[in-house]
């Protein structure tokens, strides 16, 4: 489901009615609870691949999809004085309610907290049920998650955003759905772990990129900001191309079956990704490279999962 337009240019507040699930979808960044889905469907693929399956890794994907709408309404409840001006914000984007009035930063960052709390509930059912090691990452993902636009660290600040994108939506996932059905890690889901939190941490550099005037004028350190938009550009091709090598080297090394070779049959994607990027500098561009990413990391983890259980099936 996703919210209607809404109109930036108008000084009116909309009526109560307004301020249906759409709304709250379009705060909380619904489009990325896709990135949390694929972690979670790849960590659960590696156990399948290893003989193992267990219902409750459902759960673990509600806790994650809390998490990460916690720190996205959080984010938006931080930072929505300063993204771009008011003419220019899109009006599909996260911050949008809350500039339109439908919202208020208070109600955003109470629901942040709320997400946050039913998230840890079900992460300490998580605890009681599989062992320590699954809080810790837990424990992990609610540092980086909180910390990420709340002061006093506000890492996307500081530079090191994307390394916080990367661990929680790859260890953090992969491994914390693998852990709940398997009960242990494996060398194999370290590999998935590494490949899938690098494509997203690739999200989020696009991200930023596409804010990168924004971010300089409001004195925001990204890597963007810091690298440059040539810079930036030759860092996601790096990044991109990490998440082969890792699936490659995981091949090579019968960490994983070669099935997951199927991986390459995202290179087009890829390709066309690292193409908008190098080309454009509008907002609306660089936005549509931003769904571009996250398609990118969609069709690798399904691929990558789906290789996992070919290798099962095939003995590959």
């Amino acid at each position: 489901m996703s919210a209607s337009p809404i109109d930036l240019t108008s000084t009116s507040v909309a009526p109560a009615s307004a301020r249906g699930v759409g709304v709250w979808l379009q705060t909380a960044r619904v489009q990325s609870f896709a990135i949390t889905s694929i972690g979670i469907l790849a960590g659960t693929a590696v156990a399948w691949h290893e003989g193992a399956w267990h219902p409750r890794v459902l759960l673990a994907w509600v806790g994650g999809v809390l998490l990460q709408a916690g720190t996205n309404l959080l984010n938006v409840s931080h930072n929505y004085k300063g993204i771009g001006t008011r003419g220019a914000v899109d009006p599909q984007g996260s911050s949008a309610p809350v500039r339109a009035g439908l919202l208020t930063a208070a109600q955003v960052r109470r629901a942040a907290i709320a997400c946050f709390v039913l998230g840890g509930l079900l992460g300490f059912w998580l605890v009681a049920e599989t062992g320590w090691w699954v809080l810790w990452l837990g424990m992990i993902g609610v540092f980086f998650g909180w910390c990420y636009s709340a002061p006093p660290l506000r890492l996307s600040y500081r530079g090191v955003g994307v390394l916080a994108a990367a661990v929680c939506m790859g260890p953090g996932m992969v491994l914390g759905a693998h852990h709940v059905i398997v009960r242990g890690p494996s060398s194999a889901a370290w590999v998935v772990a590494i490949a899938i939190g690098l494509l997203a941490g690739g999200i989020l550099h696009v991200n930023d990129l596409r804010d990168f005037e924004s971010d300089r004028a409001h004195g925001k350190r990204t890597l963007s900001t810091m690298l440059g938009r040539a810079g930036a550009s030759h860092a996601l091709l790096a990044i991109d191309l990490a998440a082969f090598v890792a699936v490659a080297v995981g091949i090579a090394r019968h960490m994983l079956p070669w099935s997951t070779a199927l991986v390459l049959l995202a290179v087009p994607a890829v390709i066309a990704q690292l193409r908008t990027v190098a080309r454009a500098t509008d907002h609306a561009t660089l936005n549509a490279a931003w769904f571009q990413s996250i398609r990118v990391h969609g069709q690798f983890g399904v691929l990558l999962a789906v290789g996992l259980l070919l290798g099962r099936r095939i003995g590959a």
